[in-house]
């Protein structure tokens, strides 16, 4: 169609109001349609801004050397260390050792993996996790939260297990880091059947992700029966 003619058809159209009306809401929508596309385009955008979980990187250290000093009311201290999975466990100079496959007691004198049956240490692999710490705070409800101004947090939570038992937990956290688990597991392990006057847990955490090699390694021991003689 030549210009002329378009020209020609452009002007009928004008002279009718109902074709005018319809060829005047095209251009306006023609005119909003392309003034959103530039909009769109052109303004800037803010970024997603990455919100780091704190309760993520307690979870996922990847190596730290913890204390565990248990008072029931007798005191005792645990030692080990946790690097890449793998938690290594000495109480009352026995070796223990957990992995993804299961918790065992070491004897080095012939190479072997027992199955672990001590209470404590079943305790320390289990409950006193990471994973498992961190689940009881992400449940539990904040009592108390006071923050210091060299970056010092201290924080009471109070977690109720399934059966209604309560359990305290004071957490100290230095530069975001959880350092220091103050628990009262006194009444938790009274709902299992375990009754003590008192059962306190104080766990100490240090090195946290600072530790490049742990030489010690069970990889090639063979995983024995209880009847082994340590």
């Amino acid at each position: 169609m030549k210009i002329k003619e378009k020209y020609q058809k452009y002007k009928e159209m004008k002279k009718d109001p109902r074709k005018k009306a319809i060829l005047q809401l095209g251009i306006w929508m023609a005119v909003f349609l392309w003034g959103y596309i530039i909009l769109v385009v052109l303004m800037p955008h803010p970024k997603p801004v990455a919100v780091s979980s704190k309760k993520d990187s307690y979870q996922n250290r990847e190596s730290y050397q913890y204390e565990i000093t248990l008072s029931y009311p007798t005191e005792e201290t645990l030692e080990g260390t946790y690097f890449r999975g793998k938690n290594y466990l000495t109480y009352q100079g026995v070796e223990y050792y957990a992995n993804e496959n299961g918790q065992y007691l070491v004897n080095s004198t012939t190479k072997t993996l027992l199955p672990n049956e001590n209470a404590v240490v079943a305790l320390v692999f289990q409950e006193l996790s990471v994973k498992n710490l961190s689940e009881w705070m992400e449940k539990s409800e904040v009592e108390e939260s006071i923050s210091y101004q060299d970056g010092t947090e201290n924080t009471k939570y109070l977690y109720t297990d399934e059966k209604g038992f309560l359990i305290p937990i004071s957490v100290r956290k230095e530069k975001d880091e959880i350092v220091q688990i103050h628990l009262d597991l006194q009444a938790y392990l009274a709902s299992k059947g375990e009754a003590y006057p008192s059962f306190e847990v104080d766990l100490i955490y240090k090195e946290i992700n600072n530790l490049t090699n742990y030489s010690k390694s069970y990889e090639n021991y063979e995983v024995g029966n209880l009847d082994v003689t340590i």
